[in-house]
């Protein structure tokens, strides 16, 4: 759920050394709604963030220098990477 999503990204920062670096690997929106029919993909609870979110959410939870890496070569995994203070 959202909450929880949250409460797990403030956790991972919080428990992180000044200077390391945090990484959220989010699965690519339309790839995951492929894998399910749509009244799954519309209902599940814990439905994935997209990319774009993860950056907001790293971006609130106070780290800096915060980059989406889109996948290259047909991957369907991004990463968001952002470095603590």
């Amino acid at each position: 759920d959202v909450p929880g999503t949250l409460l797990l990204a403030q956790l991972a920062v919080a428990k992180t050394a000044p200077g390391a670096t945090v990484a959220v690997l989010p699965m690519d929106q339309e790839a995951w709604s492929i894998a399910c029919p749509v009244t799954v993909a519309d209902l599940v609870p814990g439905r994935p963030f997209h990319p774009e979110t993860w950056t907001a959410v790293l971006e609130r939870t106070g780290l800096v220098d915060v980059v989406w890496h889109r996948p290259e070569g047909g991957e369907t995994t991004h990463a968001v990477v952002g470095r603590r203070r």
